[in-house]
């Protein structure tokens, strides 16, 4: 390697990194002083077939008309200003949502009502979404811990919980009877969900931020040693790797029946093949992503950290069309059929209509800081 490509390889590095520290640690640990106004939250959406239910910057759960815009309900949640911010993504199980917030309370929401079913206090900030099924929901906690809730119970109370050495920022899956999750100790390990007792481990050279997916019985996630991990599920062994990137993963992957699809601060979403971690293509959006993708019918959307939204083909990985939003977006994409939402930095919520041959148009926009009214005069973005 040339003097000159060291220095390349050493600049892109740092450039990462400054990004990765002004993206992810600044907003996330800065206090209100100055420019900067605490934790924000960049929780995305989630939906069922009519409502969008989705968290503002401001501390409220929000459930929105899908079409018109309509707000349903909207339930301010406990805690300072600053501090009921919420970071992951609402998940919605049967009739209720699931979701911790920055100042460490989670919640059951009855979404037909717009009601608190039960929630539950922990002493420190929730970074994670929860995952959940019949018997139990799991969640992580800044305190190093992994807790399994028994689902079963109103209020739900925590059965166990698993130590790590370090902060847990990815959300957990579960497969069968095992919550898999990574830490920043750089370590992805399952557990037992009775017990909480380790089943297995797996170790990488980085902090794991960005959540696994199952496919395939293949456990796939990416780290900031700038590898993506397929692992054989039931027992952690190593199926395949990828090691094609040049940035950290810090979104959360999407699948379809073939393919994984892993977004990347190098500003790369990468196609890969869920049996074998083969790259099928690549499509470089020029600035880093740290949002999750969704599938649109036969498409896939994207958001780089710039405000661009981009539609892309998930056959060749060509952009079928694009939506330059003007905003920041930090957040997990939600879509429902052809519609595609979007939380920005700026306090707004977006929905774009995904027309079949990739080209979207913006069919609403929501402000949730209510000091802050759309102008008039405003012109869709796209």
């Amino acid at each position: 390697m040339t003097q000159y490509h060291k220095f390349q390889q050493f600049f892109s590095l740092t450039k990462i990194l400054l990004l990765f520290i002004a993206i992810i640690i600044l907003p996330l640990f800065i206090s209100a002083c100055g420019q900067f106004e605490g934790p924000q939250g960049w929780a995305g959406g989630i939906t069922d077939e009519n409502n969008l239910y989705i968290t503002s910057q401001e501390g409220s759960l929000y459930a929105i008309d899908q079409l018109d815009q309509t707000v349903q309900w909207k339930i301010p949640l406990r805690g300072d200003k600053g501090e009921n911010t919420v970071y992951g993504t609402p998940t919605l199980f049967e009739s209720n949502l699931y979701f911790g917030g920055y100042d460490g309370t989670f919640y059951s929401i009855e979404i037909e009502q717009g009601q608190i079913y039960w929630d539950y206090t922990f002493n420190n900030p929730i970074i994670t979404s929860p995952a959940v099924n019949d018997s139990y929901v799991v969640i992580g906690t800044s305190d190093n811990n992994l807790h399994v809730i028994d689902n079963n119970l109103n209020p739900g109370k925590p059965l166990c919980s698993y130590s790590t050495s370090n902060q847990i920022w990815a959300s957990p899956v579960i497969y069968n009877q095992l919550a898999i999750f990574g830490s920043m100790d750089h370590v992805l390990r399952a557990i037992n969900l009775d017990n909480c007792e380790l089943v297995w481990d797996f170790e990488t050279q980085g902090a794991i931020v960005a959540s696994p997916i199952i496919s395939q019985d293949i456990v796939m996630f990416g780290s900031l040693d700038r590898t993506f991990y397929g692992l054989n599920a039931a027992n952690g062994k190593i199926r395949w790797r990828f090691d094609g990137s040049f940035g950290w993963y810090i979104g959360d992957p999407a699948i379809d029946n073939e393919n994984v699809y892993a977004p990347s601060m190098d500003g790369h979403l990468y196609a890969l093949d869920i049996a074998t971690g083969m790259k099928k293509w690549s499509l470089d959006t020029t600035d880093a992503i740290v949002s999750s993708p969704v599938l649109v019918n036969k498409l896939l959307a994207v958001a780089s950290v710039d405000g661009k939204v981009h539609i892309i083909s998930t056959n060749n990985g060509q952009e079928q069309g694009a939506c330059d939003l003007g905003e920041e977006i930090r957040s997990d994409l939600g879509s429902h059929n052809s519609i595609v939402f979007v939380k920005t930095e700026a306090h707004s919520i977006i929905a774009l209509q995904i027309k079949d041959n990739g080209n979207p148009d913006e069919i609403w926009i929501y402000l949730t800081n209510e000091d802050d009214p759309i102008p008039r005069d405003r012109i869709p973005a796209c």
